[in-house]
């Protein structure tokens, strides 16, 4: 007979900058949560709610990477209708893209 595998959540995700780091739900709830507050759709139970949606599209993932993590949040977010949270999402992420452009830019 064959054994039941579970689900494995993802252990580690890769960062912009490269940097492996250990795979945190955490954030994903914190993130989610501020974009919420920004849209004013979203408490923090509704917050943790979407999380848990967005691991469970992520389950069995070995390789993350933040920008895999950004997309399922995103997109989990727009099924539920979330759209200006998704958008405060999105707004923020090209944000940090661009600061960090302009960081490296500046240490060359």
């Amino acid at each position: 007979m064959a054994e039941y595998c579970r689900p494995r959540q993802p252990e580690l995700l890769r960062k912009q900058d490269g940097r492996v780091v250990a795979f945190d739900l955490e954030k994903i709830v914190r993130a989610i949560h501020a974009a919420g507050q920004v849209s004013a759709e979203l408490d923090a139970d509704h917050a943790r709610l979407m999380a848990r949606m967005v691991l469970a599209r992520l389950m069995d993932r070995e390789a993350l990477t933040v920008d895999e993590v950004q997309a399922v949040v995103e997109r989990e977010l727009m099924e539920a209708g979330c759209y200006g949270t998704a958008r405060a999402c999105i707004v923020h992420r090209e944000q940090r893209k661009s600061s960090q452009g302009r960081a490296l830019g500046a240490s060359t």
